[in-house]
């Protein structure tokens, strides 16, 4: 394994930057705790820590080890009762998968890829080179894809109860409103376009990337 020039081996490098990155989020974890009376920005702060982590360490390891201690932690630390670990919390579930989720798409993003919902605007949000993207399409559009796929199933129904759920989801994770559209670099409806809306799509990340290489 090879050195660094202070003469650190390369394990003990990361195991100090995670060590470190971990212990602020703490600090300021508490910090916010003891300010607000509530853990609402806990899981952002550690989540954030596990970006930095991913982002000045090598490989996934460290990334993934620090989502899971700061997941037990949370519970142990900031979650009722206290100092204790309970896995049957209401909501934990969600803490949980939610920071792993979270650890997971900046793992990803690392190299080029596509991530479809996920929160993965939210998440990402500090990357300079993502590309953030809401398709959508019209009402009737979508009811008749339901009829068409799901033919037994009430579109309207089926339709208000999905937007529904996103819309919470995405509430539950970020605190902001699902598809408001200065949250993205581009909103579509694909409903007018069809098939040639992925075209059109290529066509656009093309040429901001070009814009980019440019500035």
């Amino acid at each position: 394994m090879k050195q660094n020039e202070k003469g650190l081996m390369q394990w003990e490098k990361d195991f100090l930057i995670s060590i470190t990155i971990l212990i602020i989020a703490t600090i300021i974890a508490h910090i916010f705790f003891y300010q607000t009376a509530h853990n609402i920005n806990v899981p952002m702060i550690y989540t954030l820590a596990t970006f930095f982590i991913s982002r000045y360490t090598k490989g996934y390891g460290w990334g993934i080890v620090s989502s899971l201690l700061s997941v037990i932690f949370i519970n142990w630390r900031f979650t009722f009762p206290y100092f204790k670990i309970n896995f049957m919390i209401d909501g934990y579930p969600m803490t949980f998968l939610g920071i792993l989720q979270s650890q997971t798409i900046l793992e990803l993003a690392q190299k080029p890829c596509v991530i479809v919902g996920r929160c993965a605007d939210y998440v990402l949000q500090d990357n300079p080179n993502r590309y953030s993207i809401f398709l959508y399409s019209s009402l009737k559009a979508r009811m008749e894809n339901i009829k068409k796929f799901h033919p037994e199933q009430n579109p309207a129904t089926e339709t208000v109860k999905m937007d529904r759920r996103r819309a919470a989801y995405y509430k539950y994770h970020t605190g902001q409103e699902w598809g408001k559209p200065s949250n993205y670099h581009l909103c579509m409806d694909t409903s007018t376009l069809g098939p040639k809306a992925a075209q059109v799509l290529a066509d656009v990340v093309r040429a901001v990337q070009q814009e980019r290489e440019r500035t």
